[in-house]
């Protein structure tokens, strides 16, 4: 045999698996069609600078990430825990009271924010969570008709709660799973996301590195076979044989191997451009909260608080539109355009330096929110990916980690404790 177990598949899922199967002390073959790891977290070296497919981040306190990644080893790099929100009446900088208490004073000056929003929004959160844990229910319902039974209004529904979920969720429609909007709505408050100073990459590749095995790329696996005693996964230029096999591809392409149904995916396009100058002066994430008036859901100028994005005395802009509107698809010059009424500066001279679509960049989620689906598919063969438990980075890992205990409790092999473990460092709540 090849090893014990084969993983196909080396983004996070995948690579989170085969960690844990390597310290209960497996053989373990991982393999990936890509020319690099990482799946659906790529990174780009453009002329000096570093552009993500995808506005990603990644966010200390997601219990996965806490538990299972050296973020010191990432060198993070973390925005302020505030949002510049353009408005009617001009822009507003809003933040989490508990790490900005600054601005505290203006936001309740410019009376966006109200008393009963506020109770309104905190009865919505709270409910169908255990310690911050989604709960499978059958009375999950959509975000939209979730927010309406708590009454959650206002300009605090309009103009910040609705943009920041969309904008993380990818999914403008307002029928994601209530269930699912609250977690992602409790991460964000647990901790500032942050990026790796070499760009979101560095987080597979680091996973990767730390596997005993190397991963072997550009292996297409074609059929996985269950042959008796064993499995056989068939590539383009092999056969490959292992005791078990775990399915850890990109969810558009999981029911190609294996037969389930190939999730419902929601897509992103991000621009990078090169500006001149700082479009604003303090390093925080920017939106449009005056409704859909243009393609630009999220913007960040990167370099203002990840200075090795750039070379050295540049500032490096990101932008992100959803694929499920029609503007998603916009071109660089109303990109630009959008991005001026955001932030109130020129933008006609902004250099784009990449863009990307990801049209499958997370798993759709709807009501009701199952984020404990099955792992064995057959007796030797097992999948993992977010799009078994959650769209993220924490569900992608929980996912691999799953899979990795199916296998070995079905070979009677016992886990062992993980190899290091090191705090979270403390510099995300600045």
């Amino acid at each position: 045999m090849d090893a014990d177990v084969i993983v196909i598949g080396a983004g996070v899922a995948g690579l989170r698996c085969a960690r844990v199967l390597e310290d209960a002390g497996m053989d373990v073959l991982t393999v990936d069609a890509g020319q690099t790891v990482g799946g659906r977290i790529r990174s780009s070296r453009i002329d000096g600078f570093t552009c993500d497919w995808g506005l990603m981040t990644l966010n200390p306190q997601m219990p996965a990430v806490h538990r299972w990644v050296d973020l010191d080893l990432l060198d993070m790099r973390y925005p302020q825990a505030a949002l510049l929100v353009r408005r009617t009446d001009g822009p507003q900088l809003l933040g989490d009271p508990r790490r900005a208490p600054r601005l505290l004073p203006s936001m309740v000056r410019s009376r966006m924010i109200s008393a009963t929003d506020l109770t309104a929004l905190a009865r919505w959160s709270a409910s169908g969570l255990v310690g911050g844990r989604v709960l499978d229910s059958d009375d999950d319902t959509t975000l939209e008709a979730s927010l309406d039974e708590y009454r959650v209004r206002g300009a605090l529904r309009e103009e910040l709660l609705l943009p920041v979920l969309y904008a993380l969720l990818a999914d403008s429609s307002g029928t994601t799973s209530a269930a699912y909007a609250k977690w992602v709505l409790h991460s964000i408050l647990a901790g500032t996301p942050g990026l790796p100073a070499n760009g979101m990459q560095a987080l597979p590749e680091l996973l990767a590195a730390q596997l005993r095995r190397p991963v072997r790329l550009e292996v297409h696996a074609s059929a996985v076979l269950e042959t008796g005693p064993g499995v056989e996964v068939r590539t383009w230029s092999d056969t490959l044989r292992a005791r078990k096999a775990v399915v850890a591809v990109s969810p558009e392409a999981v029911n190609q191997l294996l037969p389930v149904r190939r999730p419902r995916m929601q897509g992103v396009a991000t621009w990078w451009f090169r500006a001149p100058e700082a479009p604003f002066a303090l390093p925080v994430f920017a939106l449009d909260g005056r409704g859909p008036i243009g393609p630009v859901w999220t913007a960040v100028e990167v370099t203002s608080f990840a200075p090795t994005y750039a070379p050295p005395g540049t500032h490096l802009v990101a932008a992100k539109t959803l694929l499920d509107r029609f503007d998603g698809r916009a071109d660089a010059r109303v990109v630009r355009r959008h991005l001026a009424a955001i932030y109130g500066v020129p933008t006609d001279d902004w250099e784009v330096v990449a863009h990307f679509e990801l049209p499958n960049a997370l798993p759709t989620h709807r009501p009701p929110l199952s984020d404990r689906q099955q792992v064995r598919i057959w007796d030797d063969v097992y999948v993992a990916g977010d799009h078994r438990k959650t769209g993220s980075i924490h569900g992608a890992m929980v996912s691999g980690q799953r899979a990795a205990e199916a296998v070995l409790a079905d070979l009677g092999v016992p886990r062992s404790q993980p190899r290091h473990r090191r705090a979270v460092p403390s510099r995300h709540d600045r």
